[in-house]
């Protein structure tokens, strides 16, 4: 009978073999370009699909079931090629971003003078509106 597991220990669980796997990954397959990994566990067997540059030399199941204390036949690696992409700071075409380099020296100036007051300056600001005179009745003897 397996273990009960709350979902929060699981996600736990989860996210913390993927975070050790990708560093495992990121160090063994370092000169291979590696790109990431996608995990896809099943009840029966784990999949594994590493995503890398060069395909040829991603390395075996035996390896991550040592490292990792999978039973024999429960891992399946596959290894997806990763298009290389190459960045450019500008696009020459400009569809996307600066038709021209952005230069990478950066002056700072130094700030202007500021002139400061000799002594306080107050304005004078308009008070409320005088009412409008209202006419007086005139008294009748």
């Amino acid at each position: 009978m397996a273990v009960q597991i709350s979902k929060k220990r699981k996600f736990v669980a989860d996210g913390t073999f993927r975070a050790v796997l990708n560093e495992f990954l990121t160090q063994k397959l370092a000169e291979d370009d590696y790109s990431g990994a996608e995990v896809q566990a099943t009840p029966t067997r784990t999949e594994i699909i590493i995503l890398a540059t060069r395909t040829e030399n991603v390395l075996g199941e035996k390896v991550v079931q040592k490292r990792f204390g999978f039973p024999e036949g429960n891992v399946e690696l596959y290894a997806e090629k990763v298009a290389t992409r190459s960045l450019c700071a500008f696009d020459p075409t400009g569809k996307i971003g600066p038709k021209k380099l952005l230069p990478d020296h950066i002056s700072i100036m130094e700030p202007k003078d500021e002139t400061l007051p000799t002594t306080p300056i107050s304005k004078q600001k308009a008070g409320k509106p005088e009412p409008p005179a209202t006419p007086q009745p005139v008294p009748t003897a």
